[in-house]
């Protein structure tokens, strides 16, 4: 079926023929990916923090400021596997797709903890703190 699109000068010459397009990747669904795994990822780190502010906190009520989160957590990570898994059983797409969005989103985490390390580090800023400043 990628033969028959028609051929033209990005595909011979400046990036790849068709029989290279059809191995790699759908950019549009890594993209979709990453962007869905970054959310989940936001979403885990949104009811860790829940659970952790409100342990202590005189308004704690468990179910609000537990029940919910860990349930939060628990359907979140079950989606995540879905994200890995999940492409293996829908007929046409590729596994491969879900590993390679996996490698972006480490990528750009690597990226952004070398980013913060060296702007901290540039303007002084201690990364870890010891004690809450007054």
């Amino acid at each position: 079926m990628v033969k028959g699109l028609p051929q033209n000068a990005w595909y011979s010459f400046l990036v790849f023929g068709h029989d290279t397009a059809a191995k790699i990747p759908q950019s549009l669904l890594v993209v979709t990916l990453v962007s869905n795994f970054g959310t989940f990822l936001l979403y885990m780190m949104t009811n860790i923090v829940a659970i952790v502010a409100f342990r202590e906190h005189h308004l704690f009520n468990g179910f609000k400021h537990m029940f919910v989160p860990v349930f939060g957590l628990a359907a979140n990570l079950v989606c995540m596997l879905f994200f890995i898994i999940g492409p293996s059983f829908v007929p046409g797409m590729s596994s491969k797709e879900p590993f390679f969005a996996l490698g972006v989103v480490g990528a750009w985490g690597i990226f952004g903890a070398v980013y913060f390390l060296r702007a901290s580090r540039r303007r002084g800023k201690e990364i870890l703190l010891s004690q809450v400043p007054a």
